[in-house]
């Protein structure tokens, strides 16, 4: 801050301002998504470098053990993105978010019928279903447009 020109009462200012803020690091444990973990983190640039290493859910990503290193040789080498992510992962598995992570991998479909899940099976109790506010995403996967038929 010298360098900039900030005079010390500014810089013991900003600071104080500094410890006084809560670090709110958006735990992994809380997404599904690997691109709504990055939006949050406010990394979504690196989305396709995850992808393009075979990271698509928050399950496999947080299965995976990441450091520094590891998240260079993906390509993620400023400081300050990596310690994000760490710090992030860390947080996830301090909860548990191994065994609770869902991820895309993870849904079943069959063709024409849609198979009933045991409220067991699901994230959050029905009583937080119903009485809390939670959110949750949706990713448009693309459509294809079929000729018309005459």
């Amino acid at each position: 801050l010298r360098d900039l020109g900030v005079g010390k009462e500014a810089q013991s200012k900003i600071f104080a301002a500094l410890q006084s803020t809560p670090s709110a690091v958006p735990s992994a444990h809380d997404f599904t998504y690997v691109s709504d973990w990055l939006l949050a983190l406010d990394l979504e640039d690196h989305l396709g470098r995850f992808m393009k290493a075979g990271f698509g859910s928050m399950a496999k990503v947080c299965a995976n053990k990441w450091t520094v290193e590891s998240l260079k040789q993906l390509g993620i080498d400023l400081p300050g993105h990596s310690t994000r992510i760490v710090a992030s992962l860390a947080t996830a598995s301090s909860q548990g978010a191994d065994d609770s992570a869902l991820g895309e991998d993870d849904l079943e479909a069959t063709a024409g019928s849609v198979t009933r899940t045991e409220s067991k099976d699901w994230r959050h109790e029905p009583s937080t279903l119903i009485t809390d506010c939670l959110s949750y995403s949706a990713h448009y996967l693309g459509s294809m447009e079929i000729a018309n038929v005459e």
